[in-house]
């Protein structure tokens, strides 16, 4: 139950941060960095909590998945409110790649994640959390709180499905390993 509970505050946490690095762009508020920081804080969190089950290197590589992932957000919002829709398509483009590498190497790490599954979760948080970035930006405050009623559930989806593959991966190693 800790593991289950652990992925999704971190998952959630994600959601969270993102959301309101997303409003202090907008504003360009004092807090812009600090929220940044803190946003960056969660990959390094979930390498911690996937180093006891996978080693540091093959956490280190999902560490930087994750990083690349808060820093596109970032990109991807500024291109936005900018108007710099050419630059925001290529951050769009770079967002989803990166989501199927990670599908990719979460399948390589875990014979119970399934690619496609990863694919389509990723692929969904991503559109949801544009819609959510368009809604802010375009001042549909309501419609942003609506899509993020959405992400939440999304991601505790996604939480538990982490959980549930590492679990089973669990199962099947033997006691002298574990």
């Amino acid at each position: 139950m800790n593991l289950i509970n652990e992925f999704r505050l971190h998952s959630l946490e994600y959601a969270m941060w993102s959301r309101e690095l997303v409003h202090a762009l907008k504003f360009q508020t004092e807090s812009i960095e600090a929220i940044y920081e803190r946003l960056h804080h969660e990959p390094v969190d979930m390498y911690e909590t996937a180093r006891s089950f996978y080693g540091p290197e093959l956490s280190e590589q999902y560490l930087n998945y994750f990083t690349q992932q808060v820093i596109t957000l970032r990109n991807l919002t500024e291109a936005l409110i900018h108007n710099n829709y050419q630059a925001a398509d290529q951050y769009w483009r770079d967002w989803n790649n990166t989501g199927v590498q990670i599908a990719e190497f979460l399948t390589q790490i875990n014979p119970y994640w399934e690619r496609a599954q990863w694919q389509q979760l990723l692929q969904e948080y991503h559109f949801m959390m544009y819609q959510e970035i368009l809604a802010i930006l375009s001042g549909d405050y309501r419609r942003g709180i609506d899509i993020f009623d959405r992400i939440v559930d999304h991601m505790i989806m996604m939480a538990d499905y982490m959980s549930h593959g590492l679990m089973l991966n669990l199962a099947t190693l033997s006691p002298a390993v574990l």
